[in-house]
């Protein structure tokens, strides 16, 4: 495969997020992957920045309606809540941000 048809299909604020993105594509028989266009991850630093999801462009339109579904089924279905960590999180995030912890409807 070649660089040029790499394309980013989505930005996201953690690693988390953007492994659940992989899964989700890859149900669907898209392989997505990281962008690792810096060596930040080589460094143990690929968290300072957004973390950005790579595709061949041939699939980067459904891979984009697939993302735009879940971010719209995650705003529905996940409330905003306090983590076991005591971190506050933000309607539609279904992980903590600071410690990964996932979230559990009561």
């Amino acid at each position: 495969m070649r660089d040029e048809d790499l394309v980013a299909v989505g930005e996201f604020d953690n690693e988390i997020a953007a492994q659940a993105a992989i899964s989700l594509l890859s149900e669907n028989n898209i392989v997505a992957q990281m962008d690792d266009e810096g060596g930040a991850f080589d460094l143990g630093i690929g968290e300072l920045g957004a973390i950005r999801l790579i595709v061949v462009r041939s699939n980067l339109e459904r891979a984009k309606a697939l993302l735009a579904d879940l971010q719209v089924a995650q705003a529905e279905t996940c409330p905003a809540w306090t983590c076991r960590c005591g971190e506050e999180v933000d309607e539609g995030f279904f992980a903590c941000w600071s410690c990964g912890d996932e979230y559990e409807p009561a």
